[in-house]
């Protein structure tokens, strides 16, 4: 088993000069020990009298020996090169986004001006709260056609206790006519019929009045307009056009397109604009866009891992939930999308995102991302062949997953 020297310093700088034919003691620090994955000291410049004992030994050119106080140093650190399961990933930038069943957008249902909104952008509300009042002459319209309703019917109720009245007393003297036989049974049995239809005209009369005003309530009630204002309008006789638009359901408000003064309109073909749309954000969606050769890979249930540019050391994860079935014809690319739980709220609705599918794994040969080196077309690894000496080895390179590489050839 291999060991690799690992030493902290950046990855990506130059190892050698293929025309020089030894190392000087001042690249040391800049490229022949790149890529570390446990830094245990800054690069220091040794003094110059080290320099001495850098020098090529007989494995060869690629081959240096160190001395032990160079390797303190240099803070290089051997790791033995051995199996991994090496996680294989499906990545791609994707965007955080609203669950759609998770959220609403709220309309007024008649057209006002706007008088008070007694709530921010980004303010959580629960399910009724108010979101905004209006003056509606629909609303007005609705009582006003109610309250002459209502009266219209109490003015005919009002003759049919006449007209009963009246009836009754009739039927009370043909009868007791009747009986003292002065009276022909027709005339009585006519006074009867009449009394009867009058009780049940005011029956119709006063049922008439209580459909009235269920009518009434319920056309207020699509209005978002309480029952007990209809009752209101009644007992005071007086319009009261206002409208409350309140929150359908909890959460959080994410938009906000209305302002005190301004006419709120319906939902119509020409006016869909929102008055707020409010979201619960406990679980959000990350979507992305993977290309073709990936697509086969894929399955919902998968792991997702995501990553944001201003957390860097955060990781959230979720799992896949949807994968499209038509292909984008512009970009080539599949849409999926993942279900990310977001208790803290830190992932915001539009924000951008690296989206990382977790595929399966491979058991391979793998070393610290950081012990390889590339040059030019190549890379490379540092081999401890002995004591204090360590020589460079090219090799191919297949898997990364941010801190293993999977080594091919070359070890």
């Amino acid at each position: 088993m291999s060991n690799l020297p690992i030493r902290p310093y950046q990855r990506n700088q130059p190892l050698r000069n293929a025309n020089r034919p030894a190392y000087a003691i001042s690249l040391l620090c800049i490229g022949l020990f790149a890529g570390s994955l446990l830094p245990l000291s800054g690069c220091q410049a040794p003094a110059k009298n080290e320099s001495a004992l850098v020098r090529p030994v007989a494995q060869g050119p690629a081959a240096l020996k160190l001395t032990q106080a160079q390797e303190v140093t240099l803070g290089i650190e051997n790791r033995p090169v051995h199996q991994e399961d090496l996680q294989d990933k499906v990545v791609c930038n994707g965007q955080i986004a609203t669950v759609s069943n998770l959220q609403a957008q709220v309309f007024t249902p008649a057209k006002g001006r706007v008088l008070q909104v007694p709530v921010e952008l980004g303010q959580s509300v629960v399910a009724g709260q108010l979101l905004a009042y209006l003056k509606s002459d629909d609303v007005g319209q609705l009582q006003s056609d109610l309250l002459q309703q209502v009266l219209q019917d109490d003015a005919d109720i009002r003759q049919a206790k006449i007209q009963l009245d009246f009836s009754r007393a009739a039927f009370n003297r043909e009868n007791a006519l009747f009986k003292e036989g002065v009276s022909a049974k027709a005339d009585m049995d006519n006074a009867r019929q009449q009394y009867r239809k009058d009780v049940e005209s005011l029956s119709v009369a006063q049922i008439k009045r209580r459909a009235s005003i269920n009518a009434g309530q319920e056309r207020l009630s699509l209005y978002g307009v309480n029952s007990s204002m209809a009752q209101k309008v009644l007992q005071t006789q007086k319009i009261y056009p206002y409208l409350s638009v309140r929150a359908p359901r909890s959460g959080v408000v994410i938009e906000r397109n209305v302002n005190v003064g301004e006419l709120a309109d319906t939902n119509t073909a020409d006016n869909a604009r929102s008055l707020f749309t409010i979201a619960d954000l406990h679980e959000v969606w990350i979507i992305g866009d993977v290309y073709e050769k990936d697509i086969s890979k894929l399955r919902v249930g998968q792991p997702v891992q995501i990553e944001l540019e201003d957390q860097p050391d955060a990781t959230y994860n979720g799992r896949l939930n949807f994968v499209s079935d038509v292909l984008k014809p512009q970009t080539r690319t599949l849409q999926v999308r993942g279900e990310i739980p977001n208790p803290t709220y830190k992932l915001k609705p539009n924000m951008f995102a690296r989206m990382s599918i977790l595929v399966g794994s491979h058991h391979v040969l793998a070393v610290p991302s950081n012990a390889v080196e590339k040059l030019g077309d190549y890379n490379y690894v540092f081999v401890n062949s002995g004591p204090h000496i360590y020589e460079e080895r090219k090799v191919s390179v297949g898997r990364d997953n941010g801190q293993l590489v999977e080594i091919r050839v070359g070890l």
